[in-house]
């Protein structure tokens, strides 16, 4: 009984490290996407600009921030 207890509390400290360090990784991917995505907007909102009037821009940012 008593290697099996210890079995389990390893496997669960060993489960939680790594939730720990999954959740660093994804912090770091998601800061990443957003300053990728603020980027990419910008770079967007620009072309539109030039394109076409603000107002067709405001409403394709809108469209493609709920979509």
């Amino acid at each position: 009984m008593v290697p099996a207890s210890l079995s389990t509390t390893g496997s669960v400290r060993e489960g939680r490290r790594r939730v720990r360090r999954s959740t660093a990784r994804r912090n770091k991917l998601t800061r990443n996407r957003r300053q990728g995505l603020c980027m990419m907007r910008a770079a967007r909102r620009a072309t539109q600009f030039a394109r076409m009037g603000w107002r067709y821009e405001l409403q394709g940012c809108e469209l493609w921030k709920n979509g």
